[in-house]
């Protein structure tokens, strides 16, 4: 179990690792696991080419565009992630990404982005972001379609909670802030090494 201000790994991985992204634990529950994003973390990015249906390799990356807080449900299809301005730390909005199971490791949370989000307003009032995109990822070997029907099914669930206002929409967390007293965690040297947990 970790405690807050403890700094984790959220590695994506699809046969290697290609997502690697250092977080400050903000609550650990067991089976799930909240952990916030600092603007201005160094992590490992991986560019898919929806046009030319190509996967690049990983590379270095700078996340600056906002502050998020990021919910992992262990074992869930899907993560859940809010966002807040930068600058004023204020609420911004509601993403929800459909991904491979959420994993814990030794020393973090491994799962796999695969594209098909949903996004929502603090009335949780929603819309679907990028599915042209998630239609590609069999084609270029992200996911089979095994996995393909159960994300989409998985995002009808995540509907019907946001429409219900489930855990966690129906959680304070858009009020929610940082402590200012964590620093932006770094980005580990073994970060590129896959855990026996995760995926094959």
């Amino acid at each position: 179990m970790w405690i807050p201000g403890d700094e984790i790994l959220i590695r994506h991985i699809r046969d290697h690792v290609r997502y690697a992204i250092p977080m400050t634990v903000v609550a650990d529950e067991g089976e799930r696991v909240v952990a916030f994003l600092h603007e201005g973390t160094r992590c490992k990015w991986t560019h898919l080419d929806f046009v030319a249906q190509t996967v690049g390799s990983p590379v270095d990356h700078v996340w600056g565009r906002t502050q998020v807080l990021h919910i992992y449900e262990i074992g869930a299809w899907h993560g859940v992630r809010v966002f807040f301005n930068p600058d004023t730390g204020t609420f911004r909005s509601w993403h929800i990404d459909m991904q491979l199971p959420n994993l814990r490791t030794y020393d973090g949370i491994v799962t796999c982005d695969c594209s098909l989000d949903i996004t929502a307003d603090a009335d949780l009032n929603w819309k679907w972001k990028d599915p042209d995109e998630f239609e590609k990822l069999p084609a270029m070997g992200w996911i089979d379609e095994v996995d393909f029907d159960r994300l989409r099914a998985e995002a009808d669930l995540v509907i019907e909670h946001l429409e219900k206002r489930r855990s966690p929409f129906d959680e304070p967390w858009p009020d929610w802030r940082p402590d200012k007293a964590w620093p932006i965690p770094p980005l580990p040297v073994d970060w590129d090494r896959v855990p026996q947990e995760a995926y094959p």
